[in-house]
């Protein structure tokens, strides 16, 4: 009866884990950036605290 329902939930749970998989990048590469950042400042590389407040 309704023929394009199933490809419609299926574009839905593409686009839900299309947005998972994209946060779950932004994480890693924020974590990434901040290490390089308190190396190349000479900080621990799990110091984020003090990228904030210097």
């Amino acid at each position: 009866m309704f023929p394009q329902m199933k490809s419609r939930s299926t574009f839905v749970r593409q686009a839900a884990n299309l947005r998972q998989y994209k946060q779950e990048l932004q994480q890693v590469l924020a974590h990434t950036v901040c290490v390089w950042l308190n190396r190349l400042f000479g900080l621990e590389p799990l110091q984020f605290d003090s990228l904030v407040t210097e």
